[in-house]
């Protein structure tokens, strides 16, 4: 009778690498991601920095349109933010309320 092996999942995987004392199959995705993250923010930065710019000049939608686009942005943020509270710290979530009904408060005057 022939016996098959087979193959260990994942986590009992993971669970041997730790336990050989390899930490770096383990730690080395997380390192990677926080060393990129500083890249990333900037380049997020950039991007609606030079977004928000040619708004401005109508290059990109009509200087007309931004007033209706910040109300739909700002009533569509606090949806998603009513459909995921608590998943973020309480201060960065009243923060982004705080903005949003600014938002609203000055658009609406």
């Amino acid at each position: 009778m022939m016996r098959m092996s087979v193959a260990p999942a994942p986590s009992q995987v993971t669970a041997r690498v730790a336990a050989a004392g390899n930490a770096t199959a383990t730690a080395a995705p997380s390192d990677v991601w926080v060393r990129s993250l500083p890249l990333w923010h900037v380049w997020n930065i950039a991007t609606i920095v030079v977004a928000t710019a040619l708004a401005l000049a109508g290059l990109v939608v009509p200087v007309d349109t931004l007033r209706p686009l910040a109300l739909v942005s700002a009533v569509v943020s606090l949806a998603g933010i009513g459909l995921f509270l608590g998943t973020w710290p309480a201060f960065n979530t009243l923060a982004a309320i705080a903005v949003n009904v600014a938002v609203l408060v000055a658009l609406l005057r």
